[in-house]
């Protein structure tokens, strides 16, 4: 009688052993690919991931604000101004207290010094000259000195060949005039009325006033041993200059007889400031 072979399940028979085998191969094939899968897929992603990554944040320099640059404020027009009237020649002195180096007379051409004061100082005062050189000043001691004040003031201005009048502060007349050629300009600077006097002759208007402004191009006109500026009429020039004025005297200013009519109460010792 025979013995039936024994099952014994830990070792299984050599048929199932060869199942086993496609099935593994299956897997570690399935395993495989799908590895493969997964690395092909998740690489773009990290390439992309990568590439949109940000950068740091750029740091931003705030643009300073400009500071705005102040409108210089314009003094406004005095409404009067000193003037010293000498009734006999004084000593003039380099400084206050300073040094005598001269002498300033109580008249010029005929004519009382009255002379704008520009300056004070503990009895002392700083006076225009209405002599040569140009802008020439002098201090003066204040004692026995009368002070009046006068509230014109005259501005030329030769390029726009206009000249304004104001009085106590205000503009009462701005009009056309002549100045003086390129050859012999109309002096620039600080002066003032030396002296009124009637006209010269025809074409000279109303009246004429003399400044302390001296020609520099000229030294000595037609033999009078100098060559003052004054403030005259056209002499003829009427047309020439119009409405805008014009270049065409020897340094004098030339108004028309109406305008310069206007001038007639103008005190001696004004200011006029030719720029």
């Amino acid at each position: 009688m025979s013995v039936p072979q024994r099952a014994y399940p830990e070792y299984p028979s050599r048929r199932r052993r060869w199942f086993w085998v496609p099935v593994g191969l299956v897997v570690v094939l399935a395993l495989v690919f799908g590895g493969w899968v997964l690395t092909t897929r998740l690489a773009p992603a990290r390439s992309v991931a990568a590439i949109v990554t940000p950068s740091a944040t750029p740091v931003l320099t705030p643009t300073p604000t400009p500071t705005p640059t102040p409108t210089p404020t314009v003094p406004p027009e005095p409404t009067s101004y000193q003037i010293a009237n000498l009734s006999s020649n004084v000593a003039r002195y380099d400084k206050p207290g300073g040094k005598k180096v001269g002498t300033v007379l109580d008249q010029w051409l005929g004519t009382p010094s009255k002379l704008p004061v520009i300056a004070q100082q503990d009895g002392w005062l700083q006076v225009r000259l209405q002599r040569r050189p140009n802008g020439d000043t002098a201090w003066i001691k204040a004692a026995g000195v009368t002070i009046t004040t006068t509230p014109y003031r005259i501005v030329v201005n030769t390029e726009k060949r206009t000249l304004t009048l104001y009085k106590a502060g205000k503009k009462v007349l701005t009009a056309p005039v002549g100045v003086g050629t390129k050859a012999t300009p109309t002096p620039t600077g600080h002066f003032f009325v030396a002296f009124l006097s009637p006209p010269e002759g025809p074409g000279f208007g109303p009246i004429m006033l003399f400044l302390s402004a001296h020609s520099n191009a000229i030294q000595n006109y037609e033999g009078s041993g100098d060559a003052i500026t004054a403030i005259h009429g056209p002499v003829g020039a009427d047309a020439r200059i119009g409405t805008k004025g014009a270049a065409l005297s020897h340094g004098c200013v030339r108004m028309h007889p109406a305008d310069l009519a206007k001038l007639e109460g103008v005190l001696p010792g004004s200011p006029v400031d030719i720029v």
